[in-house]
């Protein structure tokens, strides 16, 4: 019998190989794996100097048959022996026969040369594989992005407002992005000086309708103001004032309760021919104007004026209920007494030129509103021109956005385009941002 001895050895397939290369430490991009990594990219460095060094010209000028056939020739089963394997094979099949674009003698068509800062981006967002299609997993990705197209936006006289705003129901936040801004915030309700330590226990009219019930029940309510706010209120109260028995004073600074003006001509005031009328005076003049226009916005409508007194009339006639109409009244102090739940009210009559004191359990504060600018608008204060008393000029004003040159080269602002492979698109306007002169002044009206 023989004694021959046979050894056994297992062949491992392709797929074993590959699987068991994947699952080398080295061949995962980690921190245990940094010294590989740096070896890697050093090699293709070395490899890409070669083949741009070597280039005499932008393209070989093989036929795509003849390339074809060496790629019909790869074996994708056989796995390289190593790096340097690897890199040989690309530098054949891919490298030598690309067309390099940076070359002297190529013709710009479609591509660009790359800037280096763009390459070195690839590599940063390739190595650390962020993903960009979302907020939460490449918040900085997202920022740079935005910088980056506001910038480019800006050098090339294509500025825009960027608002942020937040859904109040839900909570969501949204970009929104506008050649133009136009402000509607509107007014805020407005409380004098002397009433704001006593404003949680006053209503201004605004709030009138959800305070309505409770006003009711008190012994005495006064209406500060003769507008048309604080005349709708009073004529609202005069409805029930017979079945509640509430003393209601209406308590205002201005000589009479003033009627608005609404006759035809008036009106014309009002129309597009005048506006530019106006605004085409001085300053000065525009504002007397307005103090003697008051009678076109502020007062009462004069039916309901009328409304008022017929009510009062009415109900006299069957009721008998106490109704306070004063006039020429300023109002110089107010306190809220918490151990009797009334407000006591300093006024000096202008025309008497004497103080007189009063009394009410409810008030009402038909003062108006006020403009007040948002805080919001902090952030362009800068590009609105303010007139002397600290307003922005509306209608026929411009206003001038300065644009400074700059160029700073931050590798950071190709990193989210450099994912897409959109380097090329982002090189171009930088290139057209540079060798476009900048602006004095961009105005946006």
């Amino acid at each position: 019998m023989s004694s021959d001895t046979f050894i056994l050895k297992a062949v491992k397939t392709p797929a074993e190989k590959n699987r068991e290369s994947s699952q080398n430490p080295d061949f995962i991009f980690s921190d245990k794996s940094l010294h590989h990594y740096e070896e890697s990219l050093l090699k293709g460095i070395e490899l890409i100097q070669k083949s741009m060094s070597a280039a005499d010209k932008p393209f070989s000028g093989i036929l795509p048959h003849e390339l074809a056939a060496q790629f019909h020739a790869i074996d994708l089963n056989r796995s390289c022996n190593d790096l340097n394997d690897a890199l040989a094979e690309i530098e054949e099949l891919y490298l030598n026969h690309a067309i390099y674009f940076h070359h002297p003698h190529y013709v710009a068509h479609l591509n660009c040369p790359v800037a280096i800062p763009a390459i070195l981006a690839e590599l940063l967002l390739t190595s650390i594989n962020s993903s960009v299609d979302t907020w939460d997993q490449s918040a900085g990705g997202t920022l740079i992005e935005q910088k980056l197209i506001d910038w480019t936006a800006e050098r090339i006289g294509l500025g825009c407002y960027v608002i942020q705003s937040q859904c109040m129901k839900t909570g969501k936040a949204k970009t929104y992005r506008a050649k133009k801004l136009v402000l509607g915030t509107g007014t805020l309700p407005y409380t004098p000086a002397c009433c704001r330590e006593t404003a949680e226990k006053s209503v201004h009219s605004s709030q009138y309708l959800r305070h309505k019930k409770t006003l009711q029940r008190k012994k005495s309510i006064t209406v500060l103001g003769s507008g048309q706010s604080a005349a709708e209120i009073v004529y609202d109260l005069l409805q029930d004032i017979d079945s509640y028995g509430y003393e209601l004073s209406w308590i205002t600074r201005s000589p009479r309760f003033y009627p608005l003006e609404y006759s035809k001509l008036t009106l014309e005031m009002a129309s597009p021919e005048y506006v530019d009328y106006f605004y085409q005076l001085p300053a000065h003049k525009r504002e007397r104007l307005i103090a003697d226009q008051k009678n076109l916005y502020k007062g009462i409508n004069g039916s309901l004026i009328n409304d008022i007194y017929d009510l009062m009339y009415v109900k006299r006639l069957s009721h008998d209920f106490r109704v306070n109409l004063l006039t020429n009244s300023e109002l110089k102090a107010a306190e809220f007494n918490a151990d009797d739940g009334h407000f006591d009210l300093e006024f000096f009559q202008n025309e008497q030129e004497t103080g007189y004191s009063h009394r009410s359990e409810g008030l009402v504060l038909a003062t108006g509103y006020r403009y007040q600018l948002p805080a919001f608008i902090d952030g362009i204060a800068s590009r609105i021109q303010w007139d002397q008393q600290d307003r922005s000029r509306s209608t026929e004003t411009t206003v001038s956005i300065i644009t400074q040159a700059r160029y700073s080269c931050r590798m950071w602002g190709c990193i989210r385009t450099a994912s897409s492979r959109r380097i090329w698109v982002w090189s171009a306007i930088a290139m057209l941002a540079l060798s476009k002169p900048s602006p004095a002044k961009n105005t946006i009206r």
